[in-house]
This record gives C-alpha cells, structure tokens and sequence, in this order.
C-alpha cells in the first residue's frame, strides 16, 4: 500500500457525487478489509519489536552498571573516603570551622531586612522620580 495519498480533482470529485446521486453508493473494493487488517497487523508487529529492542537496550544499560559497580572498588587507582580522612594533612571540620566566624540568626535576618528595604526603597523613589518627570 502506498503512503502517498491521491485526492481527486474537482472534476473528478464533481463526476463521483453526480454517479452516486444517479446510480446509488459505490461498493468498497473486495480486498479492502485484508489491506486494514494487514496494515494493522503490521503496525502493531513494529510496535512489538521497538519494545523489545528498547527493552534490550535498558537490560544492557543495566547490566553494565552492575558490573560497574563490582568492577570499580577493585581498580587499584580508586581510593575510598575511609582513606583520605585518615590522612594527617587533611584538617578536620571542627578545625575549619572553629576559625570561621559565622552571624548569629538575628545578625543575617536584621541584614537580609536591612537589603531588602533598601532595594525597595530605592525602587519607589525611582519609580516616583519618573512620574514627576
């Protein structure tokens, strides 16, 4: 069966209203209902096999993730977390944030209040400023 679809000119068109007035409905060819039916089955068969091929493709995806997961702890340039924490070198959170003075609540939410007034000002007079102008 062909895709490209013929449309009938307005001649023909105008020809096949008048014979189905004169002569009554035409009868639909005989091989009609196999052709949808074979069509059908067709589409339903790539449906089919997109699936399975998609499902092929999610079982591989997964497969290799797996294996990366057993193969990874293994390789020999791969060092865990457990190893740099143990290392001298490294300074320990305490030790980072004991010399790191950090605002109390009030001090941020005074600040933050503080910011926001001052856009909000500087946006009305901008806007007042425009209209007397």
């Amino acid at each position: 069966m062909s895709d490209k679809i013929h449309y009938l000119s307005d001649e023909e068109l105008n020809k096949l209203i008048a014979g189905v007035e004169d002569e009554g409905l035409y009868e639909a060819p005989a091989d009609l209902e196999d052709k949808v039916i074979y069509t059908l089955v067709e589409r339903q068969k790539k449906k089919t096999l997109s699936f399975a091929a998609y499902c092929v493709r999610v079982g591989f995806g997964v497969a290799a993730a797996i294996i990366l997961l057993a193969i990874v702890p293994s390789i020999p340039a791969y060092t865990p977390k457990e190893a740099y924490r143990q290392r001298k070198d490294v300074p320990s959170r305490e030790a980072v944030l004991g010399n790191r003075q950090t605002p109390t609540r009030e001090e941020v939410i005074s600040e933050r209040d503080k910011t926001y007034f001052e856009e909000a000002k500087k946006y009305f007079d901008s806007y007042i400023d425009d209209l007397f102008e």
